[in-house]
């Protein structure tokens, strides 16, 4: 899988989001001895669970942002959509429309991601490309797609005793009294299955929703995705079908 689809997984996700890292001591108490997560963040990955069965649907105004480690920044910002209405994986979309780099305004982009619960999709309407990636393997179980172990794991619905399992949980030093923020390594055994070091989680605890991943790279940048304007279960959201495009002038490419 390429890497730009653990990205997008995020924004789905969290959109989703993702679940994952960076060790520091949970607020109101000490690190959990051994690795294991504090009560505090063991109730956020409780709630983050639960609130799979109540979460319908959501539409969001999403930033894509990479911060390089020579110092130069880029950005990508459009619509992101995510529906769950259905057993096994659920579907998201983003389509971003404006760019910046270092803080100047870009051409304008037409990019999608789409995720039908087994298939992502990359698409570039300008530059008519259209990527194709079937995400699920034969006999692979509804759901494993997005699980800890499946190609983009998202952190809603999660199982919290799958998350630390193979990450070490802890708090970090939340925005204000209506975030929380969880911190995530992967640990020594599985970490090399992941291309970023860390991952932050910021939690609306109104929404009960991540608002805001922060990946720490491998190669040092840090690619940040926020959510703003998160619309729950208005029925509103809608994700556009996979089929490769039919117009001349397309290049299709199936995995």
């Amino acid at each position: 899988m390429v890497r730009r689809s653990v990205r997008v997984a995020v924004v789905g996700g969290m959109l989703m989001g993702m679940a994952v890292f960076l060790a520091a001591a949970p607020a109101g108490g000490p690190a959990a001895a051994s690795g294991e997560p504090s009560p505090e963040a063991m109730a956020v990955l409780t709630m983050l669970e639960a609130r799979k069965a109540t979460l319908k649907d959501f539409t969001a105004k999403v930033e894509l942002r990479t911060d390089h480690l020579a110092g130069d920044t880029e950005s990508k910002l459009g619509d992101a959509e995510f529906v769950n209405d259905a057993p096994g994986d659920p579907r998201f979309a983003a389509h971003f429309t404006k760019a910046t780099a270092g803080g100047k305004a870009l051409p304008s982009p037409d990019e999608q991601v789409i995720f039908d619960g087994a298939k992502l999709a990359l698409v570039d309407n300008k530059a008519k490309t259209f990527r194709l990636t079937t995400m699920t393997t034969p006999g692979g179980v509804p759901g494993g797609v997005t699980s800890v172990g499946g190609p983009m794991p998202l952190p809603i619905g999660l199982k919290p005793a799958d998350v630390v399992r193979d990450f070490v949980v802890t708090m970090g030093e939340a925005p204000d009294a209506e975030h929380v923020v969880l911190k995530l390594v992967p640990r020594a055994a599985v970490k090399s299955k992941f291309d970023y070091k860390s991952m932050t989680l910021t939690v609306d605890k109104k929404l009960e929703l991540p608002v805001k991943v922060e990946l720490n790279q491998k190669s040092s940048d840090v690619t940040t995705i926020s959510l703003t304007d998160v619309q729950v279960n208005s029925g509103a959201a809608k994700i556009p079908p996979v089929t490769p495009p039919t117009g001349s002038g397309w290049t299709i490419q199936k995995e």
